[in-house]
């Protein structure tokens, strides 16, 4: 008589533990979302806002253009004078070949399309040529300012650059953006921020120049907005400027389009140098595995995200 009442109530007991159990799930299931959400808008503002070593720049596109600034008025003659010996040749050599083509267009190149666009192709891949040495080269000249150590002699500076990897991943990034360019000027833009820290990146971390591509693939991708942001400016002021140049070759007017150039060298090459080098230690310093985060985050006395 007792016995099936018992087993009704632990039938009915169990049931009720089920349904408290399958709400749990799903208050569970509803909670990660939103828990995951929660997670990334705390990367985001810890990022921005947590204090880090104090010559980091924040990652946002004003943070990082400040930082190459500050770094340009803090050594001005090494950032120029590097530019020219490093990006100068390459521009002049440059101008020399888009000068060739437009002369011979109409005659000694006139219906010879695979000669025109082979020098064509070869001006426009010198025109990128060096900015990854060059950005390697400014970390070992000026990225004691950022590190907080004493800069290093001229000497001292060259002597321990990674020359070789650095001229391969400069072939290798001058190629990468030819190709894409050639297929449209959003490819080629978003490859060139893709590769933005290949150079700083290949010097910090002494790295060969394919993993040196790797790595600045993998710090940028997830920041692509940033470092596009940080680097359109200067991007588009050189567009510019390239397009008067042309109007100037049309004028015969070669001394000025060659001082020209080499005045976009030291000014707007520079600083794409130098946002490149901000923009690597920003990002290094918030990768626990780098060694950059190692270091500056514990100079800083707080834990980098």
């Amino acid at each position: 008589m007792h016995a099936e009442p018992s087993r009704r109530a632990t039938v009915e007991d169990e049931r009720a533990a089920g349904s408290r159990h399958a709400r749990s799930l799903g208050r569970s299931a509803d909670r990660e979302p939103a828990l995951a959400r929660a997670r990334r808008t705390l990367q985001r503002v810890t990022e921005n806002h947590t204090p880090l070593h104090p010559a980091i720049a924040r990652l946002h596109a004003w943070g990082i253009v400040r930082g190459a600034l500050r770094l340009y008025r803090e050594e001005p003659v090494r950032v120029a004078v590097s530019a020219l010996v490093v990006l100068g040749p390459a521009l002049l050599f440059s101008l020399l070949l888009g000068t060739v083509v437009d002369a011979g267009r109409d005659t000694w190149l006139h219906g010879r399309w695979v000669a025109l666009g082979t020098i064509s192709a070869f001006a426009g891949f010198l025109a990128t040529l060096g900015l990854v040495i060059y950005a390697g080269l400014l970390d070992e000249f000026v990225g004691a300012r950022i590190r907080g150590s004493r800069l290093p002699s001229a000497a001292t500076a060259a002597r321990e650059l990674p020359f070789g990897p650095l001229v391969v991943a400069d072939v290798v990034v001058a190629t990468a953006i030819g190709v894409s360019s050639a297929i449209g000027v959003l490819p080629g833009l978003v490859v060139l921020c893709l590769v933005a820290v290949v150079g700083p990146v290949v010097n910090i971390e002494r790295v060969g120049p394919i993993a040196g591509v790797r790595r600045s693939i993998a710090l940028t991708w997830p920041r692509l907005g940033t470092v596009a942001a940080a680097m359109f400016p200067a991007i588009a002021l050189e567009y510019a400027a390239h397009r008067w140049f042309l109007h100037l070759r049309s004028t015969n007017a070669w001394i000025a389009e060659a001082a020209g150039v080499l005045f976009l060298a030291v000014t707007l090459g520079a600083l794409l140098g130098l946002i490149e080098v901000v923009l690597a230690y920003a990002m290094l310093v918030r990768d626990p595995s780098s060694r950059i985060a190692r270091e500056l985050g514990s100079a800083s006395g707080t834990a980098t995200p």
